[in-house]
């Protein structure tokens, strides 16, 4: 066998592979299409999914700092849960005393003097109790 031949027919094997191995357009094109469509049916359980962690977590984070104020606030008055609930029962709920002892340790953004025409009821909410 001559060397030329060897040289040719090595060029003609490389040459082989090397297309062999590369992908056409039109098989890229549909991979895209088929990654697109799976991703557009599992996006919106993915977003719902991630809304709810993000609600409860939220809440989590709510009920911790409520529930802090309240045990600093029976911490300061000297009361066990017991009598705290009594004191701070929605019959005391006009009481500025029950309501000022939650809010220092709250962060309040709002007080509303009449909560149903002031906060509810369409006139807004009175910022900082003015």
């Amino acid at each position: 066998m001559k060397i030329s031949n060897m040289v040719e027919s090595s060029v003609q094997v490389y040459k082989n592979k090397v297309h062999a191995a590369a992908f056409t357009l039109a098989e890229i094109l549909v991979t895209l299409g088929i990654l697109g469509i799976v991703m557009a049916m599992t996006m919106p359980s993915v977003i719902a999914e991630y809304q709810k962690k993000s609600t409860v977590t939220a809440l989590k984070r709510n009920y911790s700092a409520i529930s802090q104020a309240i045990n600093l606030a029976m911490a300061e008055i000297g009361m066990n849960p017991e009598e705290f609930t009594r004191y701070a029962s929605w019959k005391n709920k006009d009481d500025p005393a029950s309501i000022r002892i939650l809010e220092k340790y709250l962060h309040v953004v709002s007080t509303c003097s009449n909560p149903i025409v002031n906060c509810w009821g369409g006139g807004g909410a009175n910022p900082q109790g003015s």
